[in-house]
């Protein structure tokens, strides 16, 4: 009788363990879920600092492969196009630009035979248009960009065999085929 008892109580830890184990689980993704939420639902802090420097204060968003795969499609393109193995990306961050410039200059050397000529280009990426008059040039030129960061791991080597994590280097994708990245950085803090 006694030994059935030991084995009903080894069987009631281990069952207690299991639960818990899936209690703790179930509260990580909760919590997960909850953040996720508030990072969605919360409207994005936009600021300037030194009276001229932009900044935009946002949460991150936390997906597993699965959800990255069904939210993120082209993310999942972009990364299986720079030949990085899903399993090693760490995060994938994008961030969207579009500059605007309004300005005021004097032609020179022109025949004006109206007194008003209208200027104006657009496509995906730039936007110009302006007015001349009196020998005088206003117009505005808008530049839009979108630039996607995805940081990954990169494994040690010896022959074929891959393990560990030799360093984390991060992929920049700029968009625009207008422009170009001249200063990527990348800092983590331990």
């Amino acid at each position: 009788m006694k030994k059935y008892v030991v084995i009903a109580f080894f069987a009631l830890i281990a069952a207690l363990c299991i639960v818990w184990n899936m209690y703790t689980m179930q509260r990580a993704e909760r919590k997960r879920f909850e953040s996720n939420q508030d990072a969605l639902l919360t409207e994005n802090r936009a600021y300037k600092i030194r009276d001229s420097l932009n900044v935009v204060n946002f949460d991150r968003l936390v997906f597993d492969n699965r959800e990255l795969k069904k939210y993120k499609g082209e993310a999942i393109r972009l990364i299986d196009d720079l030949n990085i193995k899903i399993n090693r990306v760490q995060s994938i961050t994008t961030a969207g630009t579009e500059t605007l410039y309004e300005f005021k200059t004097v032609v020179i050397d022109s025949f004006i035979d109206v007194p008003v000529k209208i200027i104006e280009f657009k496509n995906n990426y730039v936007e110009l248009s302006g007015v001349i008059k009196d020998k005088e040039f206003t117009g505005k030129i808008i530049s839009r960009d979108t630039l996607v960061c995805v940081a990954h791991r990169v494994p040690r080597k010896i022959w074929f065999i891959k393990y560990g994590c030799k360093g984390v280097k991060m992929e920049i994708v700029c968009k625009n085929p207008n422009s170009r990245i001249v200063y990527p950085e990348y800092i983590e803090l331990k």
